[in-house]
């Protein structure tokens, strides 16, 4: 017999905290810095999503954790590059989770959209300032908004035990959850030249309830997921960037080096 998980519902304060935020961001400028600093990137790829909770066992085992635990998905992402030491994005994942634990006797199958706001920080620029590398290492935290249904199957004879958002059938029942997630995290860019520039992360999600798997356990911890990303970025407005960042730079401390490369950073 079907069971379904109660729901957490998201107040709709709370949305529109978070909206108002990702309303701000386009707005948003750092006074100690000029406004030419300041410009957009596009950009998207896939990932791959990890559970850690209570229905996965392979925590400390990264090959299996990605063999069983892992699943797909895709993201796409707006840039804002208040500075060359502080940026915020938008990203937004759509994607899957799976996983199962055989002492317990279930399996999970989850898919999820999630919508976070990320600022970030370039170690790059924090530890040299006038740094012109084409590879910068940024620091990643925020919140985010993930939505999703999850369906809990007994491992024996496949029958499914609980649900979020689904009827007993399979199919999609009522609205699905939301609810926070706090995405901790480190990325890296690689600038292939003034435009393109290829990306990877990899961040921890702490998630805010303990039913992404349809399962609530007894140990008061609340699920978790890893995502890794890989994904190329485009730069928009280069060319008015640059000709302002050359003549920004004081004799002798780069500028030739950021004029023969048309550097980004």
């Amino acid at each position: 017999m079907l069971l379904p998980v109660k729901r957490i519902s998201m107040n709709k304060p709370m949305l529109r905290i978070l909206f108002s935020m990702l309303l701000i961001l386009p707005a948003t400028e750092l006074r100690a810095q000029p406004v030419s600093s300041a410009y957009w990137q596009l950009g998207g790829g896939i990932t791959i999503q990890s559970f850690f909770g209570d229905l996965s066992v392979h925590d400390f085992n990264p090959g299996k954790k990605i063999k069983e635990e892992s699943a797909p998905g895709f993201y796409f992402q707006f840039i804002r590059h208040l500075s060359p030491l502080f940026s915020a994005k938008i990203q937004f994942i759509h994607g899957r989770m799976k996983g199962a634990n055989p002492e317990s006797g279930f399996r999970f199958n989850t898919k999820f959209n999630e919508l976070a706001l990320l600022p970030r920080l370039n170690i790059n620029h924090l530890i040299s300032p006038r740094s012109t590398s084409r590879i910068n290492t940024y620091v990643v935290a925020g919140v985010g908004i993930i939505n999703f249904r999850a369906r809990k199957f007994n491992l024996e004879d496949e029958t499914p035990e609980a649900s979020v958002g689904y009827d007993e059938l399979g199919e999609k029942s009522g609205n699905a959850q939301n609810s926070f997630v706090f995405p901790l995290g480190m990325e890296v860019s690689f600038e292939i030249n003034n435009n393109w520039a290829l990306e990877a992360g990899y961040s921890m999600r702490l998630h805010n309830t303990d039913n992404i798997d349809a399962h609530i356990g007894s140990t008061n911890i609340n699920d978790r997921y890893s995502v890794l990303h890989i994904g190329v970025i485009y730069a928009i407005n280069k060319s008015q960037k640059n000709i302002i960042r050359q003549l920004d730079c004081p004799e002798g401390d780069g500028t030739s080096r950021v004029k023969k490369r048309g550097r980004l950073f």
